[in-house]
């Protein structure tokens, strides 16, 4: 027996996780509403929203009882909001953490900003100009030590957005999409806060072996997407030496690459399972249970996300914040004198 289709309830608007959650969800909805100013409540539906925290807590508690799921995106940082879980049946929501049931709360990686490639087309490793590159911001978190550790390996390319001497635009879709394709090997540091990107999953999509980091205390991609091929290193030094190791190897190299591609492929597959099966399973247990008590300690986020920091991005995020404490009170007392 067909399902009947759900209604995709949007809150947020020009989204780059827009292609993506079409992708994952779209077998399921059959009809899309954009609101966005937090009005529209019906039964059988998907709320995709963000910001939680911020937003109005009785619009979510007008969810109760219904058939509704929510669709949490953006919280990068772990803000809170997750009061309002208990009003859904469920809950799908990017960036994982232990303190969210599984049986309830469903995470689902970042996916991609553009429309799906396929992966027959894709050109092989030798056939690639680029043993890696890297397009993007470079002075945060942990890009400053994976960028040093690559510096020798070549041929590559890098496109940096915030160079102190000359700032650059960033590339175009298109223009990033094809750096991509013809790379072999993509470094894939941490983002601003959290260890996962988008550029994983772009990486993936043009057929390129994303390289992820692995922290002391927090394996996430394998927590994130269970078992998989994708090479998950400590310290970049260790992962440009399995990379410098690999192209030594052409034939090696090839089946890896094809494997991470063939893993990617299926991956999104049974996620698309994973996530029919997740809206037709009988939701029973109390709602408090979708997400541990834990992250109501003040300072909970803080603790998490200096989980996916390594030494030198922890530094940096400290010597970041203390600038900025210095310049607002610089500001202030300025403010004060006038």
């Amino acid at each position: 027996m067909r399902m009947m289709g759900f209604t995709a309830i949007w809150q947020v608007n020009r989204i780059s996780e827009y292609h993506w959650i079409k992708f994952v969800f779209g077998d399921l909805i059959s009809e899309e509403i954009f609101d966005g100013k937090h009005e529209v409540v019906t039964d059988h539906c998907f709320v995709v929203d963000q910001y939680l925290h911020a937003k109005p807590a009785a619009y979510y508690r007008s969810f109760q009882g219904k058939e509704a799921f929510l669709i949490h995106l953006s919280d990068e940082t772990y803000e809170g909001g997750y009061e309002h879980y208990q009003h859904f049946r469920g809950v799908f929501r990017n960036y994982w953490s232990a303190v969210f049931h599984p049986d309830h709360v469903m995470t689902f990686p970042l996916g991609f900003t553009h429309l799906p490639l396929n992966p027959d087309n894709l050109p092989k490793a030798q056939e690639r100009n680029y043993v890696w590159s890297f397009l993007g911001q470079a002075n945060k978190a942990s890009r400053p030590e994976m960028l040093q550790a690559f510096r020798p390996v070549g041929p590559q390319f890098t496109y940096i957005t915030d160079g102190q001497d000359q700032q650059q635009a960033p590339l175009s879709r298109e223009e990033y999409q094809r750096v991509l394709l013809q790379s072999v090997f993509v470094p894939c540091p941490m983002g601003n806060v959290n260890l996962e990107c988008w550029r994983i999953y772009e990486a993936l999509e043009c057929g390129a072996i994303p390289i992820v980091e692995r922290r002391a205390t927090l394996d996430y991609f394998g927590n994130l997407l269970g078992p998989n091929p994708l090479p998950a290193f400590r310290k970049w030094s260790e992962a440009r030496d399995f990379v410098q190791k690999m192209t030594t190897d052409p034939g090696r190299l090839e089946d890896f690459r094809t494997q991470c591609v063939a893993w990617w492929e299926q991956y999104k597959l049974d996620l698309k399972g994973r996530v029919r099966d997740f809206t037709q399973k009988p939701q029973t247990a109390s709602p408090k249970s979708m997400v541990s008590g834990v992250y109501r300690i003040p300072g909970w986020h803080g603790l998490e996300l200096l989980r996916h920091h390594s030494l030198g991005a922890m530094q940096k995020r400290i010597s970041l914040q203390a600038h900025r404490l210095f310049v607002q009170r610089r500001l202030r007392v300025t403010a004060g004198r006038g």
